[in-house]
């Protein structure tokens, strides 16, 4: 549905237009801000996708969410995040960089497929903060494409919490689009979606018992042992800040199984967000050659040495254009493009000139506000160089594909550290190049330029047909 709102949005002008009986979308900046304010009510559609229990991402009660962001907001917060980059290389862009190398081998070049590259680093590196290890996504794939590696983070129980995760958010995509489904018996329901829920309550029962291990890792303070790939309390990820979380008001602090949701959502959506922006930024700057090397270049002078790891602080202070090019992509194919809804309040609402009463549900299209002809210059190009300098910083408040207010996204920070050290690192250290450049190369109406699917984010339709690039090392 996100093309047909963005297409409405841009067809009838003004930020905001019907798109069915009851139903409303709006695509102006000022418009999406209010309608994701705190005086909106996410709809009824977030509780049919809770299958892991009420969370800060399905939750529709304001009280609910002021606490859980107060307990949360800390965990979050840049400062808390930048101690974490050591584990989002050690478990995510090391092993990426390991796949390239073992790909491309005594070859001069060799085919990469980004999309699992990227999906699997992200869920190694969520897994890993949210978890206390990473779930060893990078080794399964390293098994499927044949690749030898001496060091194995996987385990024999990795492909079984790979199934888990996997069921889990084929059931929440599942019950958000067919929501009578929570209201069937499970015994009555066809077998394979009875499978996604067992596979559903595998993930929450393994996701509680690992809590509960890393809380009593603490409170007894007992040495780490060789063999535990859990440094408990000395290490810097989210599960620990989670455990420690109060709220700033009440002091209250999340059990065992509340923390169990919020790091299983979080594992929902903080990886294809994560790993399409930054497969969809790669394929950019493949279809836009200047961009590419003035973007390479811009990373290579600034990081010359190889050796080092890339720091997320000086990358935002070295790399301007390449922090551009991110945002861009962000605006140009967000990963969260559809429409976010929420329930007119009881007293209504004035959007656009228009009175909006209780009982419309109110689309926020994201992919709508990124494409208002009124906001951006050109919106349909793609151009990097609309958030350089300060008018620059000023555009990037316009970029909405963390949401806005009461329910922006509390994982924001994490991303971007992730998408930019991911980002540099591979820029610096290698080259791409299209598989087919004289046909992919060709200019196509937005539209048709990416086969989309949109359930609850946005990704690629075909990623083994349409993800593949040729890799080499950068000399």
């Amino acid at each position: 549905e996100h093309k047909y709102l963005m297409k409405q949005l841009d067809k009838y002008g003004g930020g905001i237009v019907r798109v069915g009986p009851g139903r409303v979308a709006v695509g102006e900046i000022s418009m999406f801000k209010k309608t994701m304010g705190s005086q909106m009510t996410k709809s009824k559609m977030y509780e049919d996708f809770a299958v892991v229990g009420e969370n800060i991402f399905t939750t529709r009660n304001r009280e609910f969410n002021r606490m859980r962001r107060s307990q949360m907001g800390k965990v979050f917060m840049r400062p808390s995040v930048v101690k974490m980059q050591s584990l989002v290389y050690e478990d995510g862009i090391d092993r990426v960089c390991l796949l390239f190398d073992k790909i491309i081998g005594d070859q001069e070049k060799g085919i990469c497929n980004l999309y699992y590259t990227f999906a699997m680093m992200a869920t190694d590196v969520v897994s890993s903060l949210a978890f206390g290890h990473a779930f060893g996504a990078m080794d399964l794939l390293f098994g499927k494409l044949g690749l030898e590696i001496e060091h194995r983070s996987y385990s024999e129980s990795s492909d079984k919490v790979m199934e888990f995760t996997v069921g889990t958010m084929m059931l929440m995509v599942l019950t958000a689009e067919l929501p009578l489904i929570r209201k069937v018996p499970r015994k009555m329901l066809p077998k394979g979606i009875r499978k996604l829920y067992s596979l559903c309550d595998a993930l929450m029962v393994f996701a509680t018992a690992t809590v509960a291990g890393r809380r009593k890792l603490i409170e007894n303070e007992k040495p780490v042992s060789e063999e535990s790939n859990d440094q408990g309390s000395k290490r810097h990820d989210i599960l620990n800040a989670l455990i420690s979380a109060e709220d700033v008001d009440t002091g209250a602090t999340m059990s065992n199984q509340e923390i169990a949701s919020e790091i299983t959502v979080l594992l929902a959506a903080g990886t294809d967000t994560t790993s399409n922006t930054i497969v969809s930024c790669i394929q950019l700057l493949l279809r836009h050659p200047q961009v590419y090397e003035q973007v390479k270049s811009e990373v290579r002078l600034a990081f010359a040495d190889k050796r080092q790891k890339i720091k997320y602080e000086e990358a935002r202070e070295r790399l301007p254009f390449m922090v551009a090019v991110v945002y861009e992509t962000m605006r140009y194919r967000a990963t969260t493009s559809g429409g976010w809804p929420r329930d007119a309040p009881e007293q209504g609402v004035v959007l656009g000139g228009y009175y909006i009463p209780c009982g419309v549900v109110i689309h926020g299209s994201v992919g709508g506000v990124h494409m208002n002809r009124d906001t951006w210059d050109s919106p349909f190009e793609f151009n990097p160089d609309r958030f350089m300098g300060e008018q620059g910083e000023e555009r990037k408040r316009n970029v909405v594909a963390f949401s806005s207010g009461a329910r922006i996204c509390p994982g924001r920070h994490l991303a971007m550290m992730e998408m930019v050290l991911a980002l540099a690192t591979v820029l610096r250290d290698y080259d791409f190049a299209l598989i087919s450049p004289a046909e992919e190369a060709k200019q196509k109406p937005y539209f048709e330029q990416v086969d989309e699917v949109c359930h609850i984010t946005t990704g690629f339709a075909n990623p083994d047909r349409d993800c593949n690039v040729f890799i080499s090392r950068a000399h």
